[in-house]
């Protein structure tokens, strides 16, 4: 008998991100994928909500404050990505910061292994200065 239940997977990232101790606005992007895949997305900052279950990528920067603001805070972002594409299993999300001295990029891909499969990508990403 064949398994028609869907599987979710978890990727976590944790990672720093250097901010400068001024009032440069720093901003956050996220683009989720693959194309043709359902994607919900909540940004928190400590235990703030900045934006919840926005659908698809986070392609307008989302400013999340100044460098002398977000020094030691933590941003936290949720994804959940859902196979439903017929052309593809993969998923990814590609995480984008800027306003710190440098730009910020990851980018995380898992292919699922059946459609309707989820896969839950969570970044806590801290803001320090040095």
């Amino acid at each position: 008998m064949p398994d028609n239940e869907s599987h979710q997977s978890t990727i976590a990232l944790e990672d720093l991100y250097e901010v400068s101790n001024s009032g440069d606005l720093v901003s956050l992007s996220v683009r989720t994928g693959a194309r043709g895949q359902k994607s919900l997305t909540t940004v928190k900052l400590n235990r703030t909500i900045k934006v919840k279950d926005v659908n698809g990528s986070i392609d307008k920067p989302l400013p999340l404050g100044s460098g002398a603001e977000l020094a030691g805070k933590t941003l936290r972002i949720k994804t959940e990505i859902t196979d439903i594409s017929d052309e593809t299993n993969d998923t990814f999300i590609d995480v984008r910061i800027t306003g710190g001295p440098n730009e910020y990029r990851h980018k995380v891909e898992k292919t699922v292994i059946a459609d309707n499969d989820s896969v839950l990508y969570t970044a806590d990403i801290e803001f320090f200065t040095r």
